[in-house]
């Protein structure tokens, strides 16, 4: 179930439940007698539904045991999702080095930023030991094909 539809269904499980901004809500917390608002949710950069509750402290499972879910309902289905869109993990590789070598290629170096310039190098060592020799020459010699 997607993080947004995780936070609306917890939401609309608890009591004098008002939202303080986008994704973002105040609420009694449901793990022990609140009299007053003291539970604040909303989702996390991760994509996680965050919530503290700043009376009683207490914790994300006894506060979701409380309202009838399991504690995994706080993080979204895919781990690279979150509220924005897709996030890389920061070993990500490109599965297609290839394209990045060959189109950088054709590219004068004038042309590149350093950051670009940087992955494109990446790019080039990890395409080289894929092939075992030298990406740059290789492909300047073979036609494109996905085989190599």
């Amino acid at each position: 179930m997607p993080i947004l539809e995780n936070l609306n269904q917890f939401v609309s499980r608890l009591e004098y439940c008002r939202a303080t901004g986008a994704d973002k809500y105040r609420a009694r917390c449901p793990a022990h007698n609140d009299k007053s608002p003291s539970l604040d949710i909303q989702i996390g950069r991760t994509g996680a539904i965050i919530m503290i509750c700043r009376s009683h402290g207490c914790t994300p499972k006894d506060i979701m045991e409380s309202v009838g879910m399991s504690e995994n309902d706080l993080f979204p289905d895919d781990p690279y999702t979150h509220r924005e869109g897709f996030r890389r993990p920061k070993n990500w590789v490109p599965e297609d080095d290839e394209f990045i070598v060959r189109i950088g290629l054709d590219q004068p170096r004038s042309q590149f930023s350093k950051q670009d310039w940087e992955k494109f190098q990446a790019a080039v060592k990890r395409e080289s030991r894929r092939l075992d020799c030298n990406a740059l020459e290789f492909y300047k010699t073979h036609a494109w094909s996905r085989e190599a």
